[in-house]
């Protein structure tokens, strides 16, 4: 199974089913960043970053707020 090849991390919200984001790796990573360092924003899970050998992954959710320009 999946859970024997991969390591797993997330970040998420502090209000119960509200917003999250998560990597998994076959690989260890150097770093794990959690947020982008604004208390108002971390507290809702929405950024999570990784720095490797060679480079750093970055996940990030974005809300749509279903609102539609019509030009």
């Amino acid at each position: 199974m999946w859970e024997n090849k991969y390591r797993t991390y997330w970040s998420s919200a502090e209000k119960p089913g509200y917003s999250g984001v998560a990597i998994f790796t076959k690989y260890k990573p150097l770093s794990i960043f959690h947020g982008v360092g604004v208390k108002e924003h971390d507290n809702e899970g929405r950024v999570l970053t990784m720095e490797f050998d060679n480079f750093y992954i970055i996940v990030c959710y974005t809300p749509n707020s279903g609102q539609v320009q019509n030009k």
